[in-house]
């Protein structure tokens, strides 16, 4: 009767696992090891998708900078085609405020 008792308690110990593994045999460290490579594999999962999420947008900021940079060409090339109108034109009237007053018409 009394070795039923110890058994019955160390039974229930292991079920309720309160008791350290070594007295349950090795299905404990099994468990433990299936979970220690569970939460490695989820791990290398989510590098993963981060790896490749930064990647994608990695691709997408330099297409972004491409179409940033004719973008930039294309303002700089209309603004240098403003000031080289504004220059002509300023010329145009300073040359007409050259002409003394006396030698200008009505018709010109």
């Amino acid at each position: 009767m009394g070795y039923t008792f110890v058994f019955r308690y160390l039974l229930d110990a292991c079920k309720r696992k309160t008791l350290s593994n070594s007295c349950c045999g090795r299905s404990g460290e099994k468990k433990l090891e299936e979970q220690r490579n569970q939460k490695k594999k989820l791990i290398e999962a989510a590098n993963t998708e981060m790896k490749v999420k930064v990647a994608e947008l990695d691709k997408k900021k330099a297409e972004l900078e491409k179409k940033k940079a004719k973008v930039d060409e294309f303002i700089k090339a209309e603004k240098n085609e403003r000031d080289v109108y504004i220059k002509r034109k300023k010329a145009e009237i300073d040359s007409i405020r050259a002409i003394p007053d006396n030698q200008i018409t009505l018709g010109q």
